[in-house]
């Protein structure tokens, strides 16, 4: 609850133009919330952390002050950049993947997306975007095996994708994953037993 009303006044504050104290609420904001991370397990209080520190560099650039932060402020400010940068690589390929499908190069897309599926394990501190991520891209993989003839891989990768789907509670893409599934199964008549 005071975490709630400190991030109500540091928005205020931040609408005002108020920097020094939407600094000041956000910092003590970061010591409500390092109690609770020690005592509770899950990501979500640390991903406020992390959330809260890019916002205190931010407003401490803005303000041309050269922050003093702990060894341990810094190894998570580190690991945020590292998992950016991990995610963008992974997109970078995923794009290489998707453009050389259109053109009809199937074998180089193939190699692409299973690049970007593999470089997903780099990112680390966010399994929820890593199994969007690995969501996203095991279908891709899915449809090239099913253009190469090849259902039985199509259908691994298909399942998989199905399963992180239903972990990430979205069920409009797993619905039409299970119809793709089914499709697939039905054109190659492949029994579900």
């Amino acid at each position: 609850r005071e975490i709630s009303i400190l991030d109500q006044l540091a928005t205020i504050y931040l609408e005002l133009g108020n920097k020094h104290q939407v600094l000041n609420y956000l910092q003590q904001k970061l010591s409500l919330i390092r109690p609770i991370i020690y005592c509770r397990s899950g990501t979500h209080w640390l991903d406020v952390e992390v959330k809260t520190l890019e916002a205190i560099v931010e407003l401490n650039r803005s303000l041309n002050i050269n922050p003093c932060f702990s060894r341990r402020d810094n190894q998570l400010l580190a690991r945020k950049q590292s998992t950016i940068k991990s995610k963008q690589e992974v997109l970078y390929h995923g794009r290489k993947g998707l453009q050389h499908r259109l053109r009809g190069e199937r074998e180089a897309s193939l190699h692409c997306y299973s690049q970007a599926l593999s470089l997903t394990k780099a990112i680390r501190g966010d399994r929820h975007g890593r199994w969007a991520l690995q969501a996203l891209i095991l279908p891709s993989i899915g449809r090239i095996y099913e253009y190469l003839g090849e259902p039985h891989q199509a259908l691994d990768h298909y399942y998989r994708a199905l399963c992180l789907r239903k972990r990430l509670k979205d069920t409009s893409e797993a619905n039409e994953l299970w119809s793709q599934i089914e499709q697939l199964k039905n054109d190659y008549r492949i029994d579900s037993r």
